[in-house]
């Protein structure tokens, strides 16, 4: 492919040093003017970590990367020693989803400073809260439309994202329920006027209450939960009442959901006045028993449709058979 003038590739594996790119490029990609790479992997048992990472960043701070194409890369790896784990990428990052951890990170740029805008960034992975000590603190994107992220945030949140004014999507896991995370909460949804999708993962201690008094012009909602003992969670006739009277339920028009029981359903149905789709998946379901046996009629799905009005079409999922859909006609 000697005429290729652009290459943007991603790598699961870090067998590729700067030295070995440097001869791709060289010998088969002479006339190549934009390389945009990305690879993560981990270091074999066998290697020195610190060490084999030193070289691997020290390989691309030939002549040829700095001097002649002037393409720079950062290079994030785990804090934690026995980590064998390295992520590495070109700059400016020019990739649509970005995973932000607490990683130290070096770069071969001439100074530390510079790379900072992750313009590219559409989807912002925001899972480990962050810390000032951090050097990813310094990362900026301003142009994310879709958000996922675990609560509470720290400060160092907000210096990451200039605006929410973009985001169309969200997905956040709630791992508490008390006054910072619904403080928080709200203040996400009061900054992101253009939300339309999002999940909420309800972790533990974690009430669907905490949903109650939101405010948010959000059409497709997705909730999930475990346990206290990380088991799935089913949500009972109390949290579906709940959901069904809060603003976020009434103004709801797709709704994905595992409940604790059949008459749950009837009740999201009759509660959320603008709901269009259900996707639910019930405790006291039996699929197996209807995939395995052809003759046996489907019990849950007759027993819905004969309880729902006839604007309302009720089948199996294709593929999910755990799944029944519901949809007005």
């Amino acid at each position: 492919m000697p005429n290729l003038k652009r290459l943007t590739v991603k790598i699961s594996t870090i067998d590729l040093n700067g030295q070995r790119w440097e001869q791709i490029i060289t010998d088969q990609l002479s006339n190549l003017r934009i390389f945009q790479m990305e690879m993560a992997g981990q270091f074999s048992l066998d290697d020195s970590i610190v060490e084999m990472r030193e070289q691997l960043i020290d390989s691309f701070r030939t002549p040829f990367w700095i001097e002649q194409r002037q393409w720079f890369i950062r290079c994030h790896w785990e804090s934690l020693i026995e980590s064998r784990s390295v992520w590495l990428y070109t700059l400016p990052y020019a990739f649509d989803d970005f995973d932000i951890q607490n990683k130290p990170s070096k770069s071969t740029c001439p100074h530390e400073n510079d790379y900072w805008s992750y313009n590219h960034v559409r989807h912002l992975i925001y899972q480990f809260p962050m810390i000032e000590e951090s050097s990813t603190h310094q990362i900026c994107c301003p142009n994310i439309d879709r958000l996922s992220l675990d609560l509470p945030v720290t400060n160092c949140f907000w210096s990451l994202i200039p605006t929410l004014n973009r985001v169309i999507s969200m997905k956040i896991s709630l791992k508490r329920d008390n006054d910072k995370v619904r403080s928080q909460l709200q203040s996400m949804f009061d900054q992101t006027p253009r939300l339309y999708s999002l999940r909420l993962d309800l972790w533990r201690s974690s009430k669907i209450k905490i949903i109650e008094n939101l405010n948010v012009s959000v059409h497709q909602l997705k909730i999930r939960g475990t346990t206290p003992s990380f088991d799935i969670r089913w949500f009972d006739d109390e949290e579906c009442t709940s959901l069904g009277h809060s603003p976020l339920g009434m103004q709801c028009h797709m709704l994905h959901i595992r409940v604790a029981h059949r008459g749950c359903i009837l009740k999201l149905i009759n509660l959320m006045i603008n709901l269009r789709v259900l996707y639910v998946k019930c405790q006291d379901d039996k699929p197996n028993e209807v995939s395995e046996n052809l003759s046996t009629t489907d019990d849950i799905v007759e027993w819905l449709k004969y309880n729902l009005s006839a604007k309302w079409n009720v089948s199996r999922h294709t593929f999910f058979k755990d799944c029944i859909q519901i949809w007005i006609c």
